[in-house]
């Protein structure tokens, strides 16, 4: 964190990674210089009169937003009027700002500097765009598969006999699924249905809970790419866009639409 306490000092060294300022009069302020470095923390302290305010806010802010408007075309200059050049002599390094005063604005108590400003949407759309997420577990990145592609690409892997699971909502009903014409559900092992509705006092009744659904179970290898597409296709519409291939003996490849 860097701090300036009282007046910065007039001999100052500039970086071309600073904001530089030189010769800011507003107010009070009496033809003084700094530099405040980019990429950090600043925070501008004083006594109350001491030109805080007029440094970042009439100052540094306010050249920052007349120089963006002045970027814009001139029909979109024309809905925002002129804006006046602060009295400083110059400021160099400055990008396009945004200032947040203290004044209470009503918001929701967990409003952050990106809702405030309103740029959370704007961040969301472009980390949704252009981010790579990636597995939080095994921090490879996940690529959206069709039913299709994933079909053809767990043939070529020919991972050997296994499950292809999928989670569902915990509060789906065994009975449900036997109606839908799933027989097995999977808890680190297969397990009948039937046999759940039996052993449990709610019967067809009984939630799912944290078990996950047994859609199919097949070889990829050895089975046509047709079942296989659909079988996963199946999978992908009870497990919102998800689904898991449990293999026999090895470890377990995800594929996600």
């Amino acid at each position: 964190m860097s701090s300036c306490h009282g007046m910065p000092s007039r001999h100052v060294v500039s970086s071309c990674y600073d904001i530089s300022v030189r010769g800011a009069r507003t107010h009070n302020l009496r033809s003084v210089d700094l530099d405040l470095p980019k990429g950090k923390l600043v925070v501008i302290t004083g006594p109350s009169g001491s030109g805080k305010t007029s440094l970042a806010f009439d100052t540094i802010f306010a050249e920052g937003q007349r120089r963006y408007v002045e970027s814009l075309s001139t029909y979109a200059r024309r809905f925002l009027g002129r804006l006046e050049r602060p009295p400083v002599d110059k400021v160099e390094g400055l990008a396009p700002a945004i200032a947040i005063d203290q004044r209470n604005r009503g918001g929701n108590p967990r409003s952050t500097v990106a809702t405030t400003t309103e740029i959370y949407d704007q961040l969301r759309l472009l980390y949704a765009r252009v981010g790579q997420p990636h597995c939080p577990f095994c921090a490879r990145a996940l690529v959206a598969r069709s039913p299709g592609r994933a079909a053809r690409e767990l043939q070529a892997r020919d991972p050997g006999a296994g499950w292809l699971l999928c989670r569902i909502a915990p509060d789906t009903r065994l009975g449900d699924l036997r109606t839908e014409g799933f027989a097995r559900v999977w808890t680190g092992r297969q397990e009948d249905i039937d046999d759940l509705m039996a052993e449990s006092p709610q019967g067809a009744e009984t939630p799912v809970g944290d078990r996950q659904l047994v859609v199919d179970r097949f070889n990829p290898a050895r089975v046509d790419t047709v079942r296989l597409t659909e079988s996963l296709a199946t999978a992908y519409g009870w497990g919102s866009d998800r689904a898991v291939f449990h293999p026999r003996a090895r470890g377990v490849a995800k594929t996600t639409n």
